[in-house]
């Protein structure tokens, strides 16, 4: 029997940075429904209060654009390498079982000339003792 395949997701997993940790975390927190609620509440808020307050939530709100967006393209970018690492080796695996079907196949064929050899003999017996007295 053949090796295992390595688990992709596991590797790529183990190989990651600190800072590639921190992003993947910080853009599963920014892209959350309880984020969104959030966002959607502190906006709610900046129309509820009056004067100046209503400013200073609109212009601190482009902050956490600007902090999620970078956040959100570098985790983008290392969820792309996990799909390529997958992709590969789910591609190893299929070229594993592409030469293991081929193998089966040319033992198939092996073995069904075989049976053919062995009945074209059981026939050639049956004949000769039929002719026989």
């Amino acid at each position: 029997m053949t090796a295992k395949p390595p688990h992709a997701h596991k590797l790529h997993v183990e190989r990651l940075s600190l800072v590639d940790r921190v992003a993947l975390r910080g853009a599963a927190v920014f892209g959350s429904v309880p984020m969104f609620v959030a966002c959607c509440a502190w906006l709610a808020l900046a129309f509820v209060v009056p004067g100046t307050r209503a400013t200073v939530f609109f212009v601190s709100s482009g902050v956490i654009q600007l902090v999620a967006l970078p956040l959100l393209g570098i985790a983008s970018n290392l969820l792309s390498k996990q799909g390529e690492a997958r992709a590969d080796a789910d591609f190893e695996v299929n070229q594993k079982s592409y030469a293991d079907i081929e193998d089966m196949l040319a033992r198939l064929e092996r073995i069904e000339q075989a049976v053919l050899s062995m009945t074209t003999d059981i026939r050639k017996v049956q004949t000769r003792r039929r002719g026989a007295p």
